[in-house]
């Protein structure tokens, strides 16, 4: 369900609209200026803040048209259901400067699958394997020790403390970390799948239908 309602000024022109879906609900605000700057192409710049369940998000497009712009409405309407065709980019403008997680649990699976493997790959009585076989069981001694209270980010760069690790791999240590979504990014995944993909839908659907 969505109540859309604009207003406009002589600079500016305000959409508003509520939309809920099921249990889950969002407040939106677009804010469309107008921008005429000396040596320039008129531009049409939008802000938009969305409030939600599923939290608040919020981001501004220095231009999402260039020179003249009879109907601003419908062109701040098209751009706003035209970013349901891509789902990553418009998160990653809602969410500017959030930034992946280390994840434990991962990146420990990860060095061990390491570790395994290049242990197979080498002679068993070689002096190599026994030097690696010797480094991973100081490196699952020292993971013993890391406290589960600490944090998962506290935690990962305890693991790449561990002497054993580097001396099992010199060079590329760093390659095994493994990184996961925040949990503000998985916030805001749930809203575009729950709320703004639906939304969207619905303006594009509304766009096509003859006035």
């Amino acid at each position: 369900m969505s109540e859309l309602a604009i207003t406009q000024s002589r600079d500016q022109i305000l959409i508003h609209d509520q939309v809920q879906n099921n249990c889950e609900w969002m407040t939106l605000t677009v804010s469309l200026r107008r921008h005429e700057e000396a040596g320039s192409r008129p531009r049409l710049g939008l802000a938009i803040c969305i409030s939600s369940s599923f939290g608040a998000f919020a981001h501004e497009y220095y231009a999402i048209h260039s020179g003249l712009c009879p109907d601003p409405r419908q062109v701040a309407l098209t751009f706003l259901a035209d970013t349901v065709r891509d789902r990553c980019g418009f998160l990653d403008k809602l969410l500017l400067g959030d930034n992946a997680v280390p994840s434990f649990e991962d990146t420990l699976k990860n060095i061990r699958r390491k570790m395994s493997q290049n242990l197979e790959a080498m002679e068993a009585h070689s002096t190599d394997a026994q030097a690696l076989r010797e480094d991973i069981l100081a490196f699952e001694d020292a993971v013993d020790d890391i406290c589960d209270n600490w944090g998962a980010t506290h935690q990962v760069a305890q693991i790449f403390n561990i002497p054993a690790l580097w001396r099992a791999f010199p060079e590329d240590a760093m390659d095994l970390l493994v990184t996961e979504p925040s949990a503000r990014r998985r916030q805001a995944e749930g809203f575009f799948d729950q709320l703004w993909k639906p939304y969207a839908e619905t303006l594009q659907a509304d766009l096509a239908t003859p006035v």
